[in-house]
């Protein structure tokens, strides 16, 4: 492979973190095989690249990887992936079939980048203390999701009627001025009489203590919830406090066509 296209290859799985130095060091070594014997194994080293490079797990560990980093820096990612898969394209020394491959190893990267930037949104720093070390942090599940996903770290069995609090092994100092919401999982609901009991449940900025997701079994059987399974989805939220204006009568509240309609009050 011509070195350019070598550098550039390491340069770009680097700064994007698509992959651990290990994993790029080994597809560069099939890469750089003679065109005969690169075309013997494609085929089976496609499928490989491809269910690691598209697989749900990677995905993530992309997505949560660069969210981390500031707009700018996508943007220059971005620039210089597109620039990298140009020089691929008009490189003579390389085969077709190695010119897709490297396609195929930075597409995923570079979907993910595009989205992020057109979907940008202000990120809020939250710290986190992992009780356990194998503790697995709340992440999105794709980049435009709201609620990062909160999974146990025990295994516990909830009796049909029972509530229990999981635990999550994760203790957070949510910033003055927000508030951290835990809120139901909807496939969760959907397939399960799990429901989060409080929801949705609120960790103020004060609170030190393990964060622990109430559920409640509202089904007619017991259900077993093990250690790494997805249990609720957590928000950060911003908090105003509430600053009371007192008024001397009533009418200074002001009127609306709804008045003091209250409860069922607009129909069903």
């Amino acid at each position: 492979m011509e070195k350019k296209v070598k550098d550039l290859f390491t340069q770009i799985a680097d700064s994007s973190a698509s992959q651990d130095k290990d994993s790029i060091e080994q597809f560069i070594q099939i890469l750089e095989l003679p065109d005969e014997q690169f075309d013997a194994v494609y085929p089976k080293f496609k499928d490989m690249v491809a269910e690691v490079f598209e697989g749900e797990e990677y995905q993530k560990q992309l997505l949560n990887t660069l969210k981390l980093h500031p707009v700018d820096n996508l943007s220059a990612e971005k620039a210089q992936i597109d620039e990298f898969l140009e020089n691929v394209d008009s490189d003579e020394e390389l085969s077709a079939n190695k010119k897709e491959m490297i396609k195929t190893l930075f597409q995923s990267t570079l979907d993910t980048l595009t989205t992020l930037l057109e979907n940008q949104r202000e990120f809020v720093g939250v710290k986190v203390y992992k009780m356990d070390s194998d503790v697995e942090l709340p992440s999105y599940a794709h980049p435009t999701d709201g609620g990062a996903d909160i999974k146990a770290n025990e295994t516990v069995t909830i009796a049909a009627g029972e509530t229990k609090i999981v635990k999550t092994g994760l203790k957070i100092a949510c910033p003055a001025g927000y508030m951290v919401r835990i809120a139901p999982r909807s496939g969760l609901s959907a397939k399960t009489g799990l429901r989060v009991a409080n929801a949705d449940g609120t960790v103020d900025a004060d609170y030190r203590g393990e964060v622990g997701v109430i559920l409640s079994n509202t089904g007619t059987t017991d259900y077993t919830i093990n250690k790494g399974d997805k249990i609720a989805q957590m928000y950060i939220m911003v908090a105003p406090a509430i600053k009371w204006t007192e008024v001397e009568t009533e009418d200074e509240l002001g009127s609306t066509d709804r008045g003091e309609g209250g409860y069922g009050s607009t129909g069903a």
